[in-house]
């Protein structure tokens, strides 16, 4: 069983070598960390903070550790078995606060899921899961509502569940609109991240999009080496006023991208503009030199064409 020293503490991890998450600790000592630097200053000491999608720990354990006071109870919600035990022995040894471990995945109804069959073998943080119908089913799912009454109220809601965020929202709808806690859940490029942000807002939330990078330049290793040249994720955050001025959406040294989204379009225009993928050689040009090459672009004008003499057969 690897042992990985992170800036987190000593995380003990499944024997995955090539997997991206175990692959970025044994890297940079770190994973998304400016993430957890995003959220953590929203944090109080009378919080109980949920980690909804905990995989091995690292983001209840970073936002527990940078908040001004750790949370009062941090319960951490993961439905892998192979996983569970790893983030039992990492809360052991790293958690500044007391713990829970709930080993479900959260729908919007008691039942069973299945891993979809369009997965990558080397991120086991992105399984995606579909309602079992038909096929064989692998973990159990509850209601955030179910789970709240069995492991106590939450303040603060952190979801990456890979596309099923909206549905755990509605699945403790009642709660959320009443209480209104801080929610933080992840956005990706797909309809359902639509569907987020129209619940958000029905919900009386003016929902804030924030883009991060998840690998930092100043790291825990100190290392400039690159799994990815670049890397970009995004949440919606949403909280009361009082609980959002807390939130400064600054990490020194990274580039964080924050922009208020009030309907589907400018959601639409927010996930345009977040860069998630580049050209190893895109990373180190100027501002200047990369508007000049999306120009050339807009323009379909290619540099293997650029300026080329017509060759002339004598």
């Amino acid at each position: 069983m690897p042992v990985i020293k992170t800036i987190y503490g000593q995380l003990t991890t499944p024997d995955w070598p090539d997997d991206l998450i175990v692959r970025t600790l044994v890297t940079y000592g770190e994973w998304s960390l400016a993430e957890q630097m995003l959220l953590a200053p929203m944090v109080r000491g009378d919080d109980c903070f949920w980690d909804v999608g905990a995989f091995l720990g690292t983001f209840g354990l970073g936002v527990s550790h940078l908040a001004a006071q750790p949370p009062r109870d941090l319960v951490v919600v993961e439905p892998s078995s192979v996983l569970q035990h790893h983030l039992r022995e990492n809360l052991t040894r790293n958690a500044p606060c007391p713990f829970q471990i709930a080993p479900f995945a959260v729908a919007n109804h008691v039942g069973l899921l299945s891993p979809r069959e369009d997965q990558s073998p080397l991120n086991a943080g992105g399984v995606k899961y579909e309602h079992a119908v038909g096929i064989e089913a692998t973990v159990a799912c509850r209601p955030l509502k179910d789970l709240r009454a069995e492991y106590g109220d939450y303040d603060v809601l952190k979801l990456d569940i890979e596309g099923m965020e909206n549905e755990a929202i509605l699945s403790d709808r009642g709660y959320i609109q009443t209480k209104r806690p801080i929610i933080w859940a992840e956005c990706n490029e797909d309809t359902s991240s639509i569907d987020l942000l129209e619940t958000l807002i029905e919900l009386n939330y003016n929902p804030i999009y924030v883009a991060f990078p998840f690998f930092r330049k100043n790291n825990y290793n100190a290392t400039s080496a690159r799994i990815f040249p670049m890397a970009y994720e995004a949440v919606l955050l949403a909280a009361p006023p009082d609980r959002l001025a807390d939130f400064t959406g600054k990490v020194d040294g990274e580039e964080i991208i924050v922009r208020p989204v009030n309907n589907a379009d400018e959601l639409r225009q927010a996930l345009w503009s977040t860069p998630r993928w580049a050209l190893s050689d895109w990373v180190c040009l100027s501002k200047a030199e990369l508007i000049a090459r999306l120009g050339r672009a807009s323009q379909s004008q290619l540099f293997e064409t650029f300026l080329i003499r017509d060759n002339i057969e004598l």
